[in-house]
């Protein structure tokens, strides 16, 4: 239906990447301008909200570039009896 729908999603920060666009039409309201991308590797957490409970992930996906505008918060991970656990104090 075209309606956006928040969703907590957690990743492990690679790079952060500048890019100055090209101008072209192609870019629409990008057109020469410049952008900040987090280059990210998202983990397995099944959309749970460490916030608000215990959420840990033993695995993350292949690494995605996402605009660093869609990025809310940094948080913070501790690894314990094999498996990596979310701290979000957000």
């Amino acid at each position: 239906n075209g309606e956006w729908v928040p969703q907590v999603c957690y990743g492990r920060l690679e790079h952060i990447l500048v890019c100055q666009l090209p101008t072209g039409k192609s870019w629409g309201a990008f057109s020469g301008h410049r952008r900040v991308f987090a280059v990210l590797s998202p983990c397995s957490t099944g959309g749970r909200d460490a916030a608000a409970e215990i959420v840990s992930h033993t695995q993350t996906h292949h690494s995605i570039a996402v605009d660093l505008h869609s990025v809310c918060a940094v948080i913070g991970r501790f690894q314990t009896r094999g498996k990596w656990v979310i701290v979000d104090r957000t």
